[in-house]
């Protein structure tokens, strides 16, 4: 995905990434219903390969490569092997093509079985198709933004 230190922060978007030991007993789970939402993937499946959009249900993502419904934390997951695995929604590869939306947040819960080795990355979503930015780990579990155009604000606890 890339190398630490090359980030461009500019715009006015922001994020906010928590990072949780998966151990602990105390997990809130936060259900905020709000009407912005563009989308919103439960990936409560159980079989291929599509994941539906609870908001727009002809925005759901189709899983490729492998990427397969197993149990979670809270009902159903996406499994990525880490090869080249992946969820698309293909109505939505450009900001602006949802609904007319150029702003845009996201929230994942990620589980790694292992973390990258060196400088390299382990990506967890790019914010469109060709990348303007992106959510990874690297090899010490931190969580890294990639940015070109977009700012976002990081926060680890």
């Amino acid at each position: 995905m890339g190398t630490e230190g090359t980030q461009i922060y500019t715009g006015i978007n922001n994020a906010d990434v928590y990072v949780a030991d998966g151990n602990s007993a105390a997990i809130i789970m936060n259900k905020t219903s709000n009407q912005n939402l563009v989308n919103y993937y439960k990936f409560d499946e159980t079989s291929c390969c599509n994941a539906y959009d609870t908001v727009t249900p002809s925005h759901s993502a189709y899983l490729y490569s492998g990427a397969s419904f197993v149990s979670g934390k809270f009902g159903n997951a996406v499994n990525f092997d880490g090869s080249n695995d992946y969820a698309r929604n293909s109505n939505c590869n450009t900001v602006g093509s949802c609904n007319g939306y150029d702003h845009y947040s996201m929230s994942v819960w990620v589980k790694f079985d292992s973390f990258p080795t060196g400088t390299a990355y382990e990506g967890i979503a790019n914010f469109r198709y060709d990348a303007d930015a992106y959510l990874a780990v690297n090899s010490d579990g931190n969580p890294v933004l990639e940015l070109f155009g977009v700012h976002l604000m990081v926060i680890k606890d």
